[in-house]
This record gives structure tokens, C-alpha cells and sequence, in this order.
């Protein structure tokens, strides 16, 4: 009973320690506002009573969000089921290990600008560019981060794995993905939040939807409110997509750990 309650009281200071990095930063960008011009820094208020009205009002705010929420979730799943077979299977097979290592550090090592004009040469304008540039970012994070957890995972249950002759797909469902899971959730959410950013970054360029488009046309028009509500509906997008799609993940990992 008495760890429960200090379990309670430690959620509460984090929770009030998060508010209160919230209103720093509001306080520091409310006195920056200060010494700029509004159409080079708007206020708090300006913003956040824009964004608002956007919100209740603009119908196409909502379909560039929609548009750009179906880019990340196709491109961050898709990344992230390649990325988990490919680690799996990397450190199954020295063949395989050796063929995608030199890939996946070439992919990792290349800037999501050069994914983005190849997409725009390939794909022209439209959905997949914004999806390539993500999946072409995320699958070496995935894998390799993949690879070192069942490499982990072999180092502390190989013995038993082997004596037993468990078949290799039941190591993969039951004691790799599991396993896996609870060693690169960290990997999964920065990739998931990376995605959001990698998506904004693309369409900025090379789509005629989402809010990285949007971005784009505001900053053909210097709007610098609307490039700063864009910015806070990403950063918002990026929290309650995690809380959505990662969080009962995390819940599970922790049953299985227990």
C-alpha cells in the first residue's frame, strides 16, 4: 500500500514537472514575442486563438491532417514489419547479414532530401514520396535495433532455445517479437515521432496534401502564425499518435515482462 501511494505521488510530480516545462516555454516564447515584430514572431495569444479557430472552421485543416496522419501510419507500420523481419532474419542467417548490412547503413547514412527528390522523380507528386522518404529512414533504425535485441535475447536464453528445439517460428512469436518489443520500444517511439517530421519534411515538397503542403503555402505567404500553429499540430499529432498506437504496445510488454 505504501509503494502504491508513492508510486501515485512520483506520476504527480512528473506530470506537474511536464506542466511546468509547458508554461516555461510558453513564458519564453511570450517575452521573444516581445521583441519581434508579429509577422516575424506572433504572440501566444495570436497563435494559439488562430489555431483554435482553424480548428473549429477550416475544413481543409482537418483533411491535411487526415492526409497526413494516413502517410505516417502507413509508412511507420510498414517500416517498422520490415524492419523486425529483417533483424530477425539478419541474425538468423549470416548470408542475409552481410547482403542488407552495407544497405541498411547506406540508407541510414543518406539525407531524407535525396529520398525526396528520387520519390519526386520516381513517384511524381502524391502520397508515396512522403511513405519511401519514411520507410527509407525508419527500416534501418528498426533493424538494426531489431538485431542487436535478439542478439541479446540469444546471449541469455541460447542454451534453452537449443536444448528445447523450439521451431523457429515459435522462437519468432513467442520469445523474439515479445522480447524485441521490450528492448527497441524506445527505437519505436522516437521512429514514430521522427515520421511525423519526416512526412511534414516531404510534403513540404512534394505533395499537394497534408501539413507539410500547407507549411509550404504559408510560407509562400510569409504566414508565420500559420507556420507556427502547423508546427504545434505536428508536435501535437506526433503525442497522440504515440499515446494511441505505442501505449497499449508498452502495456503488453509489461504483462510479458511480468
Amino acid at each position: 500500500m505504501v509503494q502504491f501511494r508513492m508510486e501515485i505521488k512520483k506520476r504527480n510530480r512528473s506530470r506537474i514537472h511536464y506542466i511546468w516545462g509547458i508554461f516555461i516555454f510558453l513564458i519564453v516564447w511570450q517575452i521573444a514575442s516581445l521583441f519581434h515584430e508579429d509577422f516575424l514572431l506572433p504572440d501566444v495569444k495570436t497563435v494559439i486563438s488562430g489555431l483554435l479557430e482553424r480548428l473549429f472552421q477550416d475544413i481543409h485543416l482537418w483533411r491535411d491532417i487526415l492526409s497526413s496522419a494516413i502517410k505516417v501510419v502507413l509508412g511507420f507500420f510498414t517500416a517498422a514489419t520490415l524492419g523486425l523481419i529483417l533483424g530477425i532474419f539478419m541474425h538468423q542467417n549470416a548470408i542475409i547479414k552481410n547482403i542488407f548490412s552495407p544497405i541498411l547503413s547506406m540508407s541510414a547514412s543518406a539525407p531524407p532530401i535525396s529520398w525526396i527528390v528520387l520519390a519526386i522523380v520516381w513517384f511524381g507528386i502524391g502520397i508515396l514520396p512522403p511513405v519511401l522518404v519514411i520507410i527509407a529512414t525508419i527500416v534501418p533504425m528498426i533493424a538494426m535495433s531489431s538485431l542487436n535485441a535478439v542478439r541479446h535475447i540469444d546471449e541469455r536464453f541460447g542454451d534453452v532455445l537449443t536444448n528445447y528445439r523450439i521451431p523457429l517460428l515459435k522462437k519468432i512469436f513467442f520469445i523474439y517479437l515479445p522480447g524485441i518489443f521490450s528492448l527497441i520500444f524506445c527505437s519505436l517511439k522516437i521512429s514514430l515521432g521522427l515520421s511525423w517530421r519526416l512526412a511534414a519534411t516531404a510534403e513540404f515538397f512534394s505533395s499537394d496534401s497534408g501539413l507539410g503542403y500547407s507549411m509550404s503555402w504559408a510560407h509562400a505567404n510569409m504566414d508565420m502564425e500559420r507556420i507556427i500553429a502547423i508546427t504545434l499540430i505536428l508536435v501535437a499529432a506526433g503525442m497522440v499518435s504515440e499515446w494511441i498506437l505505442l501505449t497499449p504496445l508498452e502495456k503488453k510488454i509489461n504483462a510479458w515482462k511480468n
